[in-house]
């Protein structure tokens, strides 16, 4: 039975190496694999909206592995949201503080469309508790929001919690009465990784 279920694990995340010579394979649109490349481990995880390969285990610098080597990568297929999403997700901050606010921002497959969806939940100033909504079939949670009320930006031990093994781009925003503050971060599979480029975007466009 062992040999059956890590047959199964195997066929939901397979382990490949980077060829040094040859032509590396395309992975399938909704999957996720390990490759093994000269630098290191890395995880390529594709999703309609999504394409990212993040190095997760590096090898020496003096011993690498004898595979081909592999280049780090995030593109969001998507594109970046309407402004006006953001926007509509601050007011509605300013109006929950002192108390967190939540809402997700989805995309469709099929149509392209982005989504705001509101999220009613029990919150305080220290925490928020929330149901999933349930998505259409093509739609995808592509940007999860929550506020901090009055209190910085910050990734608690509970998102951390709440975020692995997801997919989906991350955001909080803190003291929302006084110099609003930001921080976003990229989850797959439980790594986390420092990137928004909605943000980084806006950020480009105000300089």
């Amino acid at each position: 039975m062992g040999n059956h279920l890590d047959q199964a694990i195997l066929a939901v995340t397979p382990v490949v190496v980077a060829p040094k010579f040859g032509v590396f394979e395309n992975i399938g649109t909704n999957a996720q694999r390990y490759i093994v490349g000269a630098e290191g481990l890395f995880l390529e995880v594709r999703r309609p909206w999504l394409h990212v390969v993040h190095r997760v285990a590096a090898t020496s610098a003096s011993a690498p592995t004898p595979y081909g080597a592999v280049r780090e990568s995030t593109k969001i297929l998507c594109g970046i949201p309407p402004a006006a999403m953001l926007e509509r997700f601050m007011h509605e901050c300013v109006e929950e503080a002192p108390d967190e606010h939540a809402a997700w921002i989805t995309w469709h497959e099929r149509t392209g469309q982005f989504r705001y969806r509101p999220i009613s939940g029990v919150a305080t100033p220290d925490s928020i508790t929330f149901q999933r909504p349930e998505l259409e079939e093509g739609e995808w949670c592509v940007l999860d929001m929550h506020s901090h009320g009055n209190g910085h930006a910050f990734f608690s031990g509970q998102d951390d919690r709440d975020d692995f093994g997801e997919v989906k781009q991350a955001l909080v925003l803190g003291r929302v009465l006084a110099n609003p503050s930001f921080i976003g971060r990229l989850c797959v599979l439980g790594n986390f990784i420092r990137f928004n480029p909605w943000i980084e975007v806006q950020q480009k466009e105000a300089a």
